[in-house]
């Protein structure tokens, strides 16, 4: 996975930021994700956010690394042509 690379005007370092991980209503196991990135120093936000629904095993449902999902892994790959 690539790491973020900095902030395109300000040159700060950038996260990956998690909105949402919920719980489906229609499945216990199924959580859905809705993550950002964002400037750590002048709040630049992306211009999309990455939305992506899993089915965990339930040992799993804590430790998900998002920076696996598809979404997101496109959504980081966006903010790293930004720069």
């Amino acid at each position: 996975m690539d790491e973020l690379k900095p902030c395109p005007f300000c040159g700060s370092s950038a996260r990956l930021i998690v909105e949402s991980a919920e719980k489906s209503m229609d499945c216990a196991h199924e959580m859905k994700i809705i993550a950002k990135v964002q400037c750590t120093k002048c709040g630049l936000l992306s211009a999309s956010r990455a939305l992506y629904t899993i089915t965990a095993a339930p040992a799993q449902e804590n430790g998900v690394d998002v920076r696996n999902f598809d979404n997101v892994a496109k959504l980081i790959e966006r903010w790293n042509r930004r720069v």
